[in-house]
Order: C-alpha cells, then structure tokens, then sequence
C-alpha cells in the first residue's frame, strides 16, 4: 500500500497490476499535470481587471520571470470580455527604465493552505519600450464563446519578460486578464 494526497487528505491506494485504486473509493487514482503541480503547492495565480475602458483601450499584464533553475514554467492563461477583446502574448518585453513593469499584482497560490510564495512577478500598466515578439493572439466577443478566451497553455523560459495585452473591442468594455503557471 502506498498513500495519496487526496483534496489535502490521505488516503489508503492499493496497488494492482501497476493501477492505484483509491481504498475508499474503490476508483482509479489519477491526476492530471496540472492538478498534480497544483497539489504541490507550485501553481500560481494572478488577474487583472479593468471596467469601462473605451473602443482600442489597452490593458497590460507583465510576468518577469527570473532565472528560476529550470528550463521553462507552465503558463495557462485567459481573458474575458463582455463586448469582446483581443489577447495578444509577447515575449522578451522591454519596459522603461528603472524597471518600470507597472503596478504590483497579488499573486495567489492555488493551493491555498501553502506557504510557497511565487517567483515570477505579476504586474500591470506598464510602460514599455520594446513590444518583444509576438508570440500568439486571441480574440472573443458577442459573436465568439460568450466573451471568454478559453484557456490557453505555453512552455515560458526563465530570465524573460512576457506581455499579456488586452485590446477592448467597443466602448463601455470590460476586460479580464487571468494567468497562472506553475514553478516546478
């Protein structure tokens, strides 16, 4: 027998032919990636929002990822938008000097009994001088998925400033910018 982490419990799982059951359950144990960094206390979140910003307003989260000790993070992230908006990705931002990456972001660890603090620094409104490289674009609005951009997931590499920039798509807009990303 071996023990499992189970919603922040233990639990007995027995090992048969290779397959974990769940003693309790009776039910094969098994655990996505992500609820497995999640369970690990590593996996992080932060949101932006704004409300009522006018037709082509931009709103910006940066993420400045240090040199962390491994070769990339998770990133998941997401946008919403009740009169729709664009989502674009950058990467190898440039903000103005002295380190001007904008306003402070509380990053929240999803496991919320942990006490592992995140890395990777969440900001807004910055002020940039290099946009970087795009790296992707999303868009959503009245005709597209209710106003939600589903969740999208990329590999980000250490020692780099990533850009999230929201474009609203009409007046009297909304506009959400949500990331999380594990640090493994």
């Amino acid at each position: 027998m071996v023990t499992d982490n189970y919603q922040g419990r233990m639990s007995l799982v027995e090992s048969f032919g290779g397959e974990q059951v769940h003693v309790s359950h009776n039910s094969l144990a098994s655990m996505s990636f992500a609820e497995h960094v999640s369970h690990e206390g590593i996996v992080f979140q932060a949101l932006t929002k704004v409300t009522t910003v006018g037709l082509n307003a931009v709103h910006s989260m940066i993420l400045n990822v240090p040199a962390i000790g491994v070769d990339h993070s998770n990133l998941w992230m997401s946008g919403a938008s009740p009169l729709g908006m664009i989502l674009e990705l950058y990467e190898d931002v440039t903000t103005q000097a002295p380190n001007n990456d904008g306003s402070a972001i509380t990053e929240h660890n999803i496991l919320r009994s942990s006490d592992n603090t995140a890395d990777i620094v969440a900001t807004h409104t910055p002020t940039i001088n290099a946009s970087g490289i795009l790296l992707d674009v999303y868009q959503t609005g009245e005709k597209r998925d209710a106003g939600t951009i589903p969740i999208t997931y990329w590999l980000i590499k250490p020692s780099t400033i990533y850009r999230l920039k929201g474009i609203s798509l009409a007046s009297n807009n909304d506009m959400t910018i949500t990331v999380r990303w594990s640090e493994e």
